[in-house]
C-alpha cells in the first residue's frame, strides 16, 4: 500500500489496519483523525525480560522510589556532561559558569538522596529545571525568561522547550513500548498524573 492510498483512505475516514495472515493478529490500527497518527504496536508479542526484571521491584515503594533516584543521578551526570562539551565547544556560544552547574547538581544530588518520597523527589527536579532554566539563560546571555506552562509560551525559549519535550517524551515512550514496558508503570512522573 503505498503513502499516497494512505492519504487517501484517511482522507475518506476509513479505519487502517495492518495485520498478519488471513487478518490476524492485529499488529497496528487507528481510528483517530489527526494530522498525524502514529499507529502503535498492537502484536502480544512483546519481549518479556525487561517487563519482568522492572515489574521486580516497581510493586515495592521503595525500591521504585530507589529506581526514580537512580535515573534522576543519570540525568544529572548527562547534564554535566552534555554541558560541559557545549561550553568547550568554541562553535558555540554557551558559556555557562562551569563551577555554578557544579554547585547546582551537587546539591540536586544531594536532594535526591535525601528525598524520602516520590513528591519530594519531584520537587527536587523542579528546583533544579528552575535552575537549569536560570543558568541557560544566562549562558546565551537570552535576557529575560519565564518558563510557560502548557504550551502557552509564544517566544521561541518556551517553544523550543515544548517541542523537546515532546520529543523527548515520544522517543521514550517508543523505546520503552519498544522493550515491552508499558507507560503506565512508570516510576516517578506517572504516579502523580492519570
Amino acid at each position: 500500500i503505498t503513502q499516497a492510498a494512505v492519504r487517501e483512505l484517511a482522507k475518506a475516514g476509513v479505519l487502517v489496519g495492518f495485520s498478519g495472515g488471513s487478518g490476524t493478529p492485529l499488529f497496528a490500527a487507528t481510528e483517530v483523525e489527526v494530522d498525524v497518527a502514529w499507529l502503535t504496536s498492537q502484536s502480544e508479542y512483546r519481549p518479556t525480560a525487561y517487563l519482568q526484571h522492572w515489574v521486580s521491584y516497581w510493586f515495592d515503594d521503595r525500591l521504585r522510589l530507589l529506581a526514580a533516584k537512580r535515573l534522576q543521578v543519570a540525568r544529572m551526570q548527562m547534564v554535566e556532561a552534555h554541558w560541559q562539551q557545549l561550553v568547550d565547544d568554541r562553535r558555540v556560544e554557551f558559556s555557562c559558569d562551569s563551577r555554578q552547574l557544579t554547585n547546582v547538581l551537587r546539591k540536586f544530588k544531594q536532594g535526591v538522596d535525601q528525598a524520602p518520597d516520590n513528591g519530594h523527589l519531584l520537587a527536587q527536579e523542579a528546583v533544579l529545571t528552575k535552575a537549569l532554566y536560570k543558568l541557560a539563560v544566562e549562558a546565551v546571555d537570552y535576557g529575560e525568561f519565564t518558563r510557560a506552562k502548557r504550551g502557552a509560551g509564544i517566544d521561541l525559549a518556551n517553544r523550543f522547550l515544548d517541542h523537546g519535550n515532546y520529543l523527548a517524551y515520544g522517543l521514550g515512550a517508543t523505546a520503552t513500548w519498544v522493550i515491552g514496558l508499558p507507560h503506565g508503570l512508570a516510576v516517578m512522573h506517572g504516579k502523580t498524573r492519570r
